[in-house]
């Protein structure tokens, strides 16, 4: 049953994402969207929707006036109104001619079938429309739904093996979330809130748990992720299927990294399992080059004057603007993506007329995003502490490269060599081994020595087909670009220069820019060889590459299962779940850490252990006045902070090797922990000083277990005290949520002796 309700509530945040993404600005904005592309309409949901978000949740919060009914009616009633009217039109003109011909119709025997296709068969014309303008690409649509899917189950299968969150971060931005309902922004200071709007929207609007979003939204939205780097590439590469094998080969092959990039890359990668802000706006890394790249194509001739109109610096300029909504990083990673896109065509930006309507769409995007954030600022909200640790890791005093380079994993090379030979060693060398680096190295200038032969020497001949070659041409070299610069983020703080992204949160880009160069040589040749074949001989090709990719990965370096960081069993995550279904929300307290918070949704409904314990221990009387007291007692102390290891099935992924018997490493379903004892219970504590930090408090094992034994035994005397009132309501190895029962009207007294002299 546990199973059953989880994917329940994977399908409700589905539905819900999608209803809120996709469905309402395709509804909204669908005269605008009339005539569009997919692509076009995929970023625009994708980019317009989160600023108008953000915006909005932002706005009313600076004016004091965020609440649960005004969200719904702004999001209701323009769906009412544009709805509304046109079915009211419609059916009025219907009405005249249903009214005159339906007796007809019915009279000469054409029958309901007949008046039903009359009345709807517009929708049904539609769907043939599209059927037929589609045809052509269905297998390749089809391919890529197969991959999306795929992506999806991995991304999303730690999640239904542990139920709890498999990060610290998700508990904090949960939190944030709860302060928005409350109508307070910006809750631990100036913070890019757009992920915690849009879940606080899905909540408001859907009824969907906040905490099911944070559990299950990163495992939903790497589609955004795939289908941005998908519309990218397609722009990219000659043949149009091979967008699909870059992604199969993402997907599926580990990337044969090695060292301490090899703990970064699998960091990178588990972050996009975890709802957090930076991977929730990773797509839009592929959506602003791709239609900056649309932009700089354009045909100065055939360019609208009127910048309004300029749909690629549109979509640009709402991608950075929903990029400093979403989290600096992806600004900065946007920046150097978009720099390898202005080096390829730095001429036309140069002598085009493009650079004055480019810097007023970017500053213009730019505005938009920054400035709930800025006028939060000057209303005299503190900037948030994360903030300031990006600031620590630009300037090499935190972050992961310091971390490294502070335990001697990483020595900085600051000689007086060659910058590019520096980026070598620290940047190729390092993640992928010197003997491969060298092969990669040499793989990319032999590609852009061959493309210039070739362009110079047969396609100038040919002009007609040397003008789309030669824009493929430059998305080869862009995409060579790119991958360069990615390396260089990577190596950058070992040779002397700022972090400017974190480094265990690189890869999941670098990786899709790292095998688009891979499949560089390949999409040329597969272009030429399948250039004049049928198209039977076409599909067939694209299905047998896409298996081969499949499995060379599978037998050559397939990718193995992410991990979970553990805060909680996954007991406590049933057991929260029952009690929610079975008791109405006031009759009960939980009494736990920190993290039954977040799945209870309603604070009032949870007391912290740690207050518990102070009054027990102080002896001051305590009352709950609420029918059922849940008290959660960890009989084995969990190590919080346990790397749980998951394994599953082969066809998915294969176990991690990065387990190494560690204490604080586990396969699922262990965890490490320590014991519960009386010798334990009987230490004293500071409380006032845990108290300013819960957290810290529950990850210190020792604390940890010290709460845990004191609680455990306290149970035991209040058990003896009233055995009527109390049970277990459920226990296992690990464990134990016991019950107290008691009148509402006349609460116990939980403390049972005076405080200790």
């Amino acid at each position: 049953m546990d199973r059953l309700y989880w994917y329940c509530e994977y399908g409700k945040v589905l539905i819900g994402y999608i209803l809120l993404l996709y469905v309402w600005p395709s509804i909204i904005f669908r005269r605008y969207l009339w005539k569009k592309g997919l692509t076009f309409r995929f970023a625009f949901c994708t980019t317009v929707q989160i600023v108008l978000i953000n915006g909005v949740v932002l706005g009313l919060g600076l004016l004091h006036i965020l609440n649960a009914w005004i969200i719904r009616m702004l999001f209701y009633g323009p769906i009412a109104v544009s709805l509304g009217i046109p079915l009211i039109k419609q059916r009025r003109n219907a009405a005249v001619v249903v009214s005159i011909s339906e007796r007809r119709m019915l009279a000469n025997g054409f029958g309901w079938k007949t008046l039903f296709f009359r009345l709807f068969g517009k929708p049904i014309e539609k769907y043939q429309e599209a059927r037929k303008e589609y045809k052509c690409r269905r297998m390749e649509y089809l391919l890529l739904a197969f991959i999306l899917v795929f992506g999806m189950i991995f991304f999303s299968y730690n999640a239904f093996q542990n139920n709890s969150y498999g990060c610290y971060d998700q508990y904090t931005h949960t939190q944030w979330i709860f302060k928005l309902r409350q109508g307070d922004i910006f809750a631990n200071g100036i913070y890019p809130e757009a992920m915690h709007c849009f879940i606080y929207s899905m909540h408001i609007l859907f009824g969907i748990k906040i905490y099911s979003c944070i559990l299950f939204l990163a495992g939903i939205h790497i589609s955004a992720f795939l289908v941005a780097a998908y519309c990218l590439m397609k722009d990219l590469f000659l043949c149009r299927y091979t967008p699909l094998y870059v992604l199969i080969l993402f997907l599926t092959f580990d990337g044969c990294i090695v060292g301490e990039a090899r703990s970064a890359m699998l960091l990178s990668m588990a972050r996009l399992t975890w709802t957090i802000p930076q991977e929730f706006g990773l797509y839009l890394v592929f959506l602003c080059p791709l239609f900056l790249l649309r932009f700089l194509r354009e045909d100065e001739k055939k360019r609208k004057e009127n910048w309004i109109q300029q749909e690629n610096l549109l979509l640009l300029s709402m991608g950075i603007a929903a990029s400093i909504a979403v989290h600096f990083y992806v600004t900065i990673w946007i920046f150097f993506v978009c720099l390898a896109a202005v080096l390829v065509y730095l001429k036309k930006l140069l002598f085009g007329r493009k650079i004055l309507p480019l810097f007023f769409f970017g500053l213009c995007g730019a505005v938009a995003g920054v400035t709930p954030m800025i006028i939060g600022f000057l209303t005299g909200i503190k900037l948030e502490g994360s903030l300031w640790w990006g600031i620590k890791t630009y300037y090499g005093e935190g972050g992961a490269a310091a971390e490294m380079i502070a335990e001697k994993k990483v020595v900085v090379s600051t000689e007086s060599r060659n910058l590019l030979t520096r980026i070598f060693e620290k940047g190729y060398a390092a993640i992928f081994g010197e003997k491969m680096a060298l092969e990669l190295v040499a793989t990319s200038f032999l590609i852009l020595i061959l493309l210039c032969v070739s362009y110079l020497f047969y396609y100038k001949k040919n002009t007609g087909i040397r003008k789309p070659y030669t824009v493929k041409f430059k998305g080869y070299l862009f995409i060579t670009i790119a991958s360069v610069f990615s390396i260089f983020l990577y190596a950058a703080p070992f040779i002397g220069l700022p972090e400017f992204i974190s480094v265990d949160r690189l890869f999941s880009i670098l990786k899709m820019f790292a095998y688009a160069v891979f499949w560089v040589p390949m999409d040329f040749m597969l272009y030429h060889l399948l250039l004049r074949k049928n198209i039977k001989i076409q599909k067939a090709s694209v299905i047998f590459i896409c298996i081969f990719t499949y499995c060379f990965a599978y037998f050559i370096d397939f990718h193995e299962y992410l991990f979970w960081v553990l805060k909680r069993y996954n007991s406590a995550v049933s057991v929260t779940k029952e009690i929610m279904e079975k008791y109405q929300q006031e009759s009960y307290i939980v009494i736990s850490m920190n993290d039954e918070r977040c799945q209870l949704e309603m604070d009032e409904r949870h007391e912290q252990l740690l207050d518990f314990l102070y009054y027990i221990e102080e002896g001051k009387e305590h009352y709950l006045p609420v029918e059922y007291i849940f008290l959660y007692v960890e009989k084995h102390p969990l190590r919080q902070g346990t790397i749980q290891y998951f394994t599953g099935p082969s066809w998915l992924g294969k176990k991690s090797s990065e387990y190494k018997g560690d204490p604080w490493q586990k396969w699922y379903p262990d965890a490490a922990h320590t014991e519960v004892s009386y010798q334990l219970s009987e230490q004293i504590l500071d409380y006032p000083e845990l108290k300013s930090s819960y957290f810290s408090t529950y990850f210190d094992v020792e604390k940890h277990a010290v709460l845990s034994s004191k609680a455990y035994y306290w149970y035991q005397d209040f058990e003896k005290k009233y055995p009527l009132k109390t049970n277990v309501f459920y226990e296992d190895d690990d464990f134990v949520c016991y019950m107290i029962h008691q009148e509402p009207g006349f609460p116990l007294n939980l403390v049972l002796e005076e405080p200790k002299i």
